[in-house]
């Protein structure tokens, strides 16, 4: 689970894995207004509208992750299947989330901002979304105003949840482990 990857490799505590959890819904509003669909020229799908061209190289990584947790790991049907039909659109949200998350944090030039990102930071929000997970010349003004008022509207603070683990589902859970 790329979460508990990132959970662990960084020392987060639930209510930044809750930020960055919830933070990344809001990447899904900004790219498809949470819904599953192709982008008119075909070459993207998904909710977070990650392009077919690089589903491989994201599923790759994906792989890398698991092997790295666990050495044994094999091919879920869903990651076989996604490499044959390497369409983004086909997959269930959960592993689009993943790849997405994926997508976001595998730049090497981008970790100085992930932490800054797990406090809610909107100006680390925006630099990721705008610089590492959509860095398209296109409407660029336009995109990062949109993108800055999704993020601020996310990063306001006022949770009402008294165990954050309601709102991240962590692995590592007593829901979970049931």
């Amino acid at each position: 689970n790329i979460l508990a990857r990132i959970f662990l490799d960084h020392n987060f505590n639930n209510f930044q894995m809750m930020a960055i959890n919830d933070q990344l819904s809001t990447i899904g509003a900004i790219e498809s207004d949470g819904r599953n669909i192709v982008n008119e020229d075909g070459t993207k799908g998904g909710v977070f509208q990650i392009s077919n061209e690089e589903l491989p190289l994201l599923l790759k990584k994906y792989g890398d992750f698991a092997k790295d947790a666990n050495p044994n790991w094999q091919e879920p049907e869903w990651y076989t299947a996604a490499k044959a039909h390497n369409s983004p659109s086909k997959l269930d949200l959960d592993h689009q989330r993943a790849l997405a998350l994926v997508k976001l944090i595998s730049n090497p030039e981008s970790a100085h901002l992930l932490p800054k990102a797990a406090n809610g930071d909107v100006d680390a929000w925006t630099d990721l979304y705008m610089n590492y997970y959509n860095p398209s010349d296109a409407e660029r003004p336009e995109l990062e105003k949109r993108a800055r008022n999704y993020f601020t509207q996310v990063s306001k603070g006022n949770y009402l949840y008294e165990l954050p683990e309601l709102a991240t589902w962590n692995k590592e859970w007593w829901l979970t482990d049931a």
